[in-house]
């Protein structure tokens, strides 16, 4: 068995780790924006990751400090025979200048294989983690996310990044429970969300336009979706176990409204990515705030907030 280094957005570790072992991988570490597995091959099916890297060594420094690095990353070179490469590294934490490291990685590198690191070449990834005295060299071998999902034919003025929405399923613990994004936008959190669990999901949006996107994205990703106009004022869902969804975030105000009237569906859980931490509370009287988890959507703090019904 080979170790790996699965990449992801900062907070969504434990939900990778959940999509890993819907795959039969074993998980043996989380560390910030990392996940560590073993495995007989690379995993290029997951969804919340990024990318994969084979793990080529993690070493626990006694000392964070110029000496200490040097050293590790010029023996970790000399233990694997490597080709050209291009150089990327990464300082978790404020424990080490990020441009320093840099530049001592590339240093080791022409000093251990006599060559420049080459800009085309496969990416050798150094990672410093501050909190726990790590260093980590690793090998990519698979970019899993480019920007852009295979599915997509059209974009969103405001699209949500499909990695938070691939990671909704694992957060709210969605399994068999029928989902319905109620500003769905292009779809992305339906398709996502039927593409973890395999179950139908359904979306729905005020703009007609939108649904014909989300219905030819559902197609290009070869999976079915109910996907309809519906204004959130008068929803006609019934039975619904979760809403996921996305709200607008024109304005304080208009997203409060917005998420007041998700109550009017009264499902089981509702499940928001939104930059306005705690607010919904004021407005879900109905529901008590079950989970929180804290990431990142295009540079910007996003939360994903999971209400349980109460009453």
């Amino acid at each position: 068995m080979t170790r790996y280094l699965l990449t992801t957005i900062l907070g969504l570790e434990e939900a990778l780790a959940k999509e890993v072992c819907t795959k039969n991988i074993k998980t043996i570490t989380l560390l910030p924006s990392r996940v560590i597995i073993e495995s007989d091959k690379p995993p290029t099916n997951l969804r919340v990751a990024t990318r994969v890297l084979e793990l080529l060594e993690a070493t626990t420094i006694s000392k964070i400090n110029t000496l200490e690095i040097r050293h590790t990353i010029r023996n970790t070179l000399r233990k694997h025979s490597l080709q050209e490469n291009n150089l990327e590294t990464h300082v978790h934490g404020k424990c080490y200048p990020k441009n320093k490291l840099k530049m001592i990685a590339a240093r080791e590198y022409k000093r251990v294989t006599g060559k420049n690191p080459q800009l085309l070449a496969p990416k050798l990834v150094i990672d410093l983690f501050c909190r726990e005295n790590l260093l980590m060299v690793s090998l990519e071998k698979a970019r899993l996310w480019t920007g852009k999902r295979e599915y997509y034919s059209y974009r969103h003025p405001t699209p949500l990044n499909p990695i938070i929405a691939a990671a909704i399923p694992y957060i709210a613990d969605i399994k068999d429970e029928t989902l319905l994004d109620p500003m769905a936008g292009i779809g992305t959190i339906p398709i996502e969300a039927s593409l973890a669990t395999g179950n139908p999901a359904q979306a729905s949006d005020i703009n007609p336009i939108y649904i014909q996107y989300a219905i030819q994205h559902a197609k290009n990703a070869n999976i079915q979706i109910d996907a309809y106009v519906a204004d959130l004022k008068k929803h006609p869902a019934t039975n619904i176990d979760v809403i996921a969804t996305d709200p607008p975030r024109r304005n304080l105000q208009t997203y409060l409204r917005l998420v007041k009237l998700l109550q009017d569906i009264r499902s089981k859980l509702i499940v928001l990515v939104t930059p306005y931490p705690g607010i919904a509370r004021k407005v879900l009287t109905n529901y008590v705030l079950d989970k929180f988890v804290a990431t990142f959507q295009g540079g910007e703090k996003v939360v994903i907030e999971v209400f349980k019904f109460s009453i």
